[in-house]
């Protein structure tokens, strides 16, 4: 029989997806870390665009950061990445230190534990804690016999890891990716002094560090000891403050990247990217006196702009341009695209969604409505921006 059974609110297959979702806030507790609590972890977040609510698709893929927190953590000496713009390096010397003289039992089996985590530099190695929470993944997994049992219906689960993440797939239709995070305190930070505004603005007192991995043309590459620096809360806060138009617009130009094969390679986070250093150039009314047409007119235009440049810098180090990984054709070919969109006249018009729509929202059902704007082909050359209303959902 499963050995991890879930029992849902309603037993009704609308909700058992989402419970089963929700209770992936539970699992990293199964992944033991170094926090004092190893069956605790300090937060668990949505991420990406559920997190931001900026989700346009079927809602079957999520992220789910979770946080590293070590003892002493604001001790960790960050220092900035010399090779790679927009990465830091973290030494955990004055950390290992504090350990090693701390009496208490849990701190000595904390200490023994992250000096395998270490180079001899006492720098924290990205390959090997990715290597320690894949083997945590794992055996939590064979638990339960990658198998899980929602209101009597047994679903299996498939396990990969894919750069930072660590995917888990249910049933092959849903798929939670969660990232770890090392914790870090605010006065911490070595990037950009011009954006720390920002971030007070949201009063957090942390950001992360990722363990994101990267390809190496070697055969036999050494340690990777950097970390990509992530700001994921103060973007979500910025986003937040800001006129609907602004969130509607992004939603628009992803809604239009997924129907088009040739913009794949177009992400989600370039997007968003895009829309922060709008935020940051423009004043606040922007976005509230020009209509959404005109906004969505002059932000395809813009990002056409940086595709021909082959420039689009990381919001928090410009140095970083994060078109960096993709090849020329690649670069060439959404070029392409885009620039004959931008070229195109734009008009607004009122439509319905048809019974194929997918909701946006699993969850709590809200009473009111929420406009939502997408891509229609209209028969002459222009773009149609529809403006409809879905039943709106609360997020899990």
């Amino acid at each position: 029989s499963c050995k991890y059974k879930i029992q849902s609110p309603r037993a009704s297959s609308t909700f058992r997806y989402p419970c089963l979702v929700s209770h992936f806030y539970r699992f990293p507790r199964r992944v033991a870390y170094f926090s004092v609590n190893k069956n605790r972890v300090p937060s668990s977040v949505f991420a990406g665009s559920t997190g931001d609510n900026l989700k346009i698709a079927k809602p079957n893929e999520f992220d789910l950061v979770f946080k590293l927190e070590t003892p002493f953590y604001k001790d960790i000496v960050v220092s900035k990445c010399p090779r790679i713009p927009g990465n830091v390096l973290l030494n955990l010397t004055r950390v290992l230190e504090k350990l090693k003289e701390d009496p208490r039992e849990d701190y000595r089996a904390i200490y023994e534990f992250l000096m395998n985590l270490v180079d001899k530099n006492n720098y924290l190695v990205v390959d090997k804690l990715r290597s320690f929470l894949q083997s945590r993944f794992s055996r939590a997994l064979n638990r339960i016999g990658y198998r899980i049992e929602v209101d009597g219906q047994e679903s299996q689960l498939r396990y990969k890891t894919c750069g930072p993440a660590h995917t888990i797939f249910v049933d092959e239709q849903y798929s939670v990716d969660f990232v770890p995070s090392i914790r870090l305190g605010f006065e911490q930070n070595v990037l950009s002094r011009d954006l720390q505004g920002y971030h007070a603005c949201a009063n957090l007192s942390y950001w992360d560090a990722i363990p994101k991995p990267f390809k190496s043309p070697l055969q036999h590459p050494p340690p990777q000891l950097s970390f990509r620096s992530s700001f994921y809360a103060a973007e979500k806060a910025i986003l937040a403050g800001k006129h609907k138009n602004c969130t509607d617009a992004i939603k628009f130009m992803k809604n239009y990247r997924d129907l088009r094969t040739n913009l794949s390679h177009l992400k989600s986070y370039y997007i968003k990217t895009l829309f922060l250093w709008k935020i940051r150039s423009s004043p606040d009314s922007y976005w509230h006196e020009h209509p959404l047409k005109d906004i969505l007119k002059e932000m395809f235009e813009e990002l056409t702009e940086c595709l021909r440049k082959r420039q689009l810098p990381f919001f928090w180090d410009a140095e970083l341009n994060m078109l960096d990984v993709l090849t020329e054709d690649q670069i060439t070919e959404l070029y392409v695209c885009l620039r004959a969109t931008s070229e195109k006249p734009l008009s607004v018009g009122r439509c319905s969604l048809g019974q194929t729509s997918t909701r946006l929202h699993y969850g709590v059902r809200q009473n009111k409505r929420m406009p939502y704007y997408f891509f229609k082909r209209s028969k002459g050359a222009s773009l149609h921006l529809c403006h409809s209303f879905l039943r709106g959902h609360a997020h899990l």
